[in-house]
């Protein structure tokens, strides 16, 4: 019982041995695949694609076995065999084959698992052996076994003189197969649909990259036979290309072997495109967090940060600081500050290959338009004097309050003057002015009187009309500087109304040489201001910036400043696709200290020098950090270690094709050696019988190489311009279109050159037969055995 199916895998140890392969490879890759993806819940279908081919290529390989066979069923039904025992027969090789395969690449898989989830998972996790991936194997154990059970009808059924001929001819395509053909076609548009429906079915995408494969691989016969007649039509004098041209329209021995190889190309493509993709988007991604080769966090204040880059690189060659104050995940709530001075000589071209390139090259922008700026009056320490006068109308003592808000050496800093005036008359105050060491920004002027009003007496709250005639603080006049009322419309500074008029509810302002008039607001208080083209910031935005009525950004110190809008970008340095940037010196200049989320910085050049990395070392500067440690981050948590299991199915659906184009190279050989015999029976020279080959072969070589290509980048592009092959994390930049990828075309030129000389090197070795294998003496038997 068991000796006739062991004596039948040492008869056809070849092909037995390519199917224990095949099941060994998929097996392997099953196990292996599912492991890692259950591991990090990543989509378990994306193995289903080499499952398809696997089922496939099994089919294909076992009915070559059934073939070969055919002698000895007919022979079996001569006997009277039962059906039940014939369908024994025709299962127990492949089965045994199958079986043993499918064993052994448990335990290689079992083996591989620690090693692939120490290259593709996250640092400290590791893939166990659960019963999911012996589960898949066993399915697909079953689906082959299944698929092989249901050749037994055609064995039972074939007509016996089909059985026992010595050569096999072209069966004409029956009711299943042209069903099926249809099938695949059909299926690969809906799946097509599908993808782009619904960008969240990666399983869609999966299945879908197999059948693009099969319709592929089913058109390529018809592209062969089209070369063929193109290169033999009009040439029946040339004997060399007319032989080959007839070879190729009647051959039908390379269309089950080339349609695989191109499956199983198209669907290494996707696999490929699907990791490449990703990878490219975690190293641009990794490269935009870390804003510069090196990133380094600074233990100190964005200020001190700044010093200590200036201090350790003088000349702004090799290092820049900055600061990152990330308070949430929206856009206008991650904010970034660089040395923008710095950022050409630091960054230059890094970020020219990601989504942020035209965000770094609008720095430069950025720069100019920050130091473009008004300059706004600094102060010194000293006093700060005031002389009021109140309008005569006005009927009671005037109590006013005077606040001069600033920023200095301590940050955000306000002086107070308190000062009665009678009606009619004036009166002058100084107060003494601190922490201006370096320099103060002035921010504003508060005006105050009185009391607040109440809701009943508000008609009869009028407020005096002050005039200043001498404003100086810290060595500036501040009366000849620019002011308007805050909250003020358009066209309220001028002449106010009377004193016994209730006043505006921003008050008024009138600006006269050498003295401010102004009239606090009814509420009683009115605040003076720089115009807004001195206090705003320039800034660069990446994303769906809420700006509000008024755009404002805050600095490093949580203070609000007008935001100048210089552009809107996909993406920013170290901001990323969302946050926005300003420059770092700029928006320290006018802020309070620094908020403890702000998280001080240093950006550097791969190749700075020892000594400068030193200084910003004992400055305070952290242990650098470079873009692939940014990647891994961003890789880990998008769950890109599923994406890698593409590795693992391109390879294993890549050699799955190419064993089962093994298969068919001994019945060509016989079918050539036949040929071969004839050719010279009938005295064909040998060069023209070698040129009729090489051109056969070329022929083979170029339609499989245009398919492949042409099914590879259609599938690509088809089912990975919308898939969702990671769940890209807030403010991370989005997977980019494969479309134009150098990267995704690159993998798809060596598969197709893979697959091209694999068709060279198997149409060769079909067509190198012996002298004695072809001679015209083996016709007398009627076939020719190698």
């Amino acid at each position: 019982m068991i000796a006739a199916p062991v004596d039948g895998l040492r008869v056809r140890r070849g092909t037995h041995a390519i199917i224990f392969a095949i099941a060994f490879i998929t097996s392997t890759g099953t196990f292996t695949g599912i492991g890692v993806a259950r591991e990090v819940g990543a989509s378990v279908p994306v193995v289903l694609p080499m499952v398809m081919l696997v089922l496939v290529a099994l089919l294909s390989c076992t009915a070559e076995v059934n073939r070969e066979r055919r002698g000895d069923f007919a022979l079996m039904r001569l006997r009277g065999w039962s059906s039940l025992r014939i369908t024994a027969a025709v299962l127990a090789e492949p089965a045994l084959s199958l079986t043993g395969g499918c064993v052994a690449g448990l335990v290689a898989g079992v083996g591989m698992l620690p090693f692939l989830a120490r290259a593709w998972l996250p640092d400290g996790t590791s893939a166990s052996v659960g019963v999911w991936p012996f589960a898949a194997v066993l399915v697909e154990l079953a689906l082959v076994a299944a698929a092989m059970a249901a050749q037994v009808v055609p064995v039972l059924r074939r007509p016996m003189t089909e059985q026992i001929s010595a050569t096999e001819r072209p069966r004409e395509a029956g009711v299943v197969s042209t069903f099926g053909f249809v099938l695949v076609f059909f299926g690969s548009v809906v799946g097509v649909y599908q993808a782009w429906a619904d960008p969240g079915a990666n399983w869609v995408v999966h299945a879908t990259s197999c059948l693009l494969g099969l319709a592929a691989g089913m058109l390529a016969p018809w592209l062969v036979r089209g070369a063929g007649a193109w290169q033999g039509a009009g040439r029946r004098d040339a004997v060399a290309p007319h032989l080959a041209a007839s070879r190729i329209l009647r051959s039908s021995g390379v269309g089950q072997p080339l349609m695989v190889l191109v499956a199983a190309a198209t669907v290494s493509c996707v696999a490929l495109g699907g990791v490449l993709i990703v990878n490219q988007w975690a190293g641009d991604a990794g490269r935009i967090a870390n804003g510069a080769p090196v990133f380094m966090r600074y233990q100190g204040t964005p200020q001190q940060a700044l010093d200590a880059t200036r201090a350790a690189d003088p000349d702004g060659q090799w290092a820049l600081a900055g600061a990152t104050v990330f308070d949430d995940d929206r856009p206008e709530s991650r904010r970034v500050y660089l040395d923008t001075s710095r950022y050409e000589d630091v960054v230059g071209g890094f970020l020219d290959t990601t989504a942020a390139r035209e965000g770094s090259h609008a720095v430069d922008e950025l720069r100019e338009t920050s130091q473009g700026l008004p300059e706004r009056p600094v102060m010194s320490n000293g006093r700060w004097t005031m002389r009021v006068a109140v309008n005569e109308s006005f009927t009671r003592l005037a109590e006013l309050t005077f606040r001069l808000n600033y920023v200095g050496d301590r940050g955000a800093d306000v002086a107070f003057i308190e000062i009665a005036v009678p009606p009619g008359q004036s009166r002058t105050k100084s107060v003494r002015i601190t922490g201006c060491d370096d320099r103060c920004l002035i921010r504003s002027l508060d005006v105050e009187e009185g009391r607040p009003c109440a809701q009943v007496t508000k008609d009869l709250c009028g407020r005096p009309k002050l005039t200043l005639d001498q404003v100086e603080a810290g060595g500036v006049d501040l009366t000849s500087q620019p002011w308007v009322l805050e909250g003020a419309a358009p066209g309220a500074a001028g002449a106010g109304p009377d004193a016994t008029d209730a006043v505006a509810e921003s008050g008024t302002l009138n600006l006269i040489p050498g003295r401010l008039e102004v009239r606090p607001a009814r509420r009683g208080q009115s605040t003076l201001m720089p115009p807004t083209e001195l206090l705003a910031l320039p800034v660069l935005a990446a994303g769906e910036v809420d700006w509000g009525q008024t755009p404002e950004v805050k600095t490093p110190g949580g203070d609000h400043r007008p935001a100048e809008l210089v552009g809107t970008y996909a993406a920013l340095p170290v901001a990323g696709a969302g946050g926005v940037l300003a420059d770092l010196a700029t928006a320290l200049s006018d802020s309070s200290p620094a908020v403890p989320a702000a998280q001080a910085l240093i950006l550097a050049r791969d190749d700075i020098p020892a000594d400068v990395m030193s200084a910003l070392a004992a400055a305070g500067a952290e242990e650098p950090v470079m873009p692939d440690e940014q990647s891994s981050n961003i890789s880990a948590a998008a769950g890109t270690a599923g994406v890698q299991v593409g590795w693992v199915v391109a390879v294993c659906s890549l050699m799955v094709g190419l064993l089962t184009s093994l298969v068919y190279i001994a019945r060509l050989r016989r079918a050539h050696a036949q040929e071969e015999a004839v050719l010279r029976l009938l005295l064909v020279p040998t060069p023209t019988r070698a040129a009729a080959n090489r051109r056969e072969v070329w022929t083979l070589a170029f339609a499989s190489a245009v398919v492949t290509c042409a099914a590879g980048y259609l599938a690509v592009v088809a089912l990975l311009t919308r898939a969702e092959l990671v769940d890209v994390p807030a403010n991370q930049p989005a997977l980019e279109s494969p479309i134009g990828s150098t990267s995704l075309l690159t993998a798809i030129a060596l598969v197709t050159l893979g697959c091209t000389l694999a068709v060279i090197a198997g149409g060769f070795l079909a067509r190198h037969v012996r002298h004695d294998e072809a001679s015209p003496a083996s016709l007398r038997e009627g076939t020719v055995t190698p």
